[in-house]
């Protein structure tokens, strides 16, 4: 795989893989995922008739100085999963709303320090499905082509019911973080059978594995044995 082209932008900076001088490596993205980025989203929505997407957009700078660069607001409704001659096709891009060029917000955002963006989304339900549709939201620097924030919206938070076919997702909270000693996993419910507990590398190489039994909720796992490293 190391022969193969690539490149790693972490929001700031393009790594290309042919730059002898670009070593990022996974302390960068350690310290990349401490930064605070320079605004805050919140994206809330409604799903109405089943073929209508209402959707209201705040931006909020918190007070950082925005630079002079235009600033657009980008929106996506995605469908997760299209079936097509046989074959399943995922994330497929259905609209930009309003349109592919976005929404200029940036004189907003330096005289004021926040915006709000109200968008509507009709669509035929006899060509896309609404529970598998999915609002995304992010902010880039038009100039820099930096990212500063992005946000996502599925169907549960659309309609506030669970998508048809799919049990609603268990909450976990992993603490401390970051950790040195030992993590403790608490479930949001007691497993309903024995369950299997992986330790994957950021690599994808499976490390560990332990047993939850059934009716139990926390886990305590010791971390002397392994690296100082990305685990999953």
């Amino acid at each position: 795989v190391s022969q193969v082209p690539y490149s790693v932008m972490d929001g700031i900076k393009n790594y290309s893989w042919d730059e002898p001088a670009a070593e990022w490596n996974q302390p960068d993205l350690i310290k990349r995922s401490l930064n605070d980025p320079l605004v805050d989203m919140v994206v809330s929505g409604q799903l109405i008739n089943g073929n209508k997407i209402s959707l209201n957009i705040k931006v909020d700078t918190n007070g950082t100085i925005m630079p002079d660069n235009p600033i657009i607001l980008y929106v996506l409704a995605v469908e997760d999963q299209v079936e097509s001659q046989g074959s399943l096709h995922r994330n497929i891009v259905r609209q930009m709303i309003p349109d592919e060029g976005g929404i200029q917000i940036t004189d907003d955002l330096k005289n004021n320090g926040s915006v709000s963006v109200s968008l509507n989304w009709d669509f035929n339900p006899a060509d896309i499905k609404a529970s598998n549709v999915k609002i995304v939201a992010f902010i880039q620097n038009e100039t820099t082509h930096e990212v500063y924030q992005t946000e996502m919206m599925d169907y549960d938070l659309l309609t506030g019911i669970a998508r048809p076919g799919v049990q609603s997702p268990l909450n976990i909270l992993l603490y401390p973080n970051p950790a040195q000693s030992y993590i403790t996993l608490i479930l949001s419910k007691q497993v309903d059978i024995t369950s299997e507990i992986q330790i994957y590398s950021s690599s994808g190489t499976l490390l560990d594995h332990r047993k939850m039994r059934k009716g139990e909720h926390t886990f305590t796992l010791s971390l002397e044995k392994y690296l100082s490293l990305i685990h999953i």
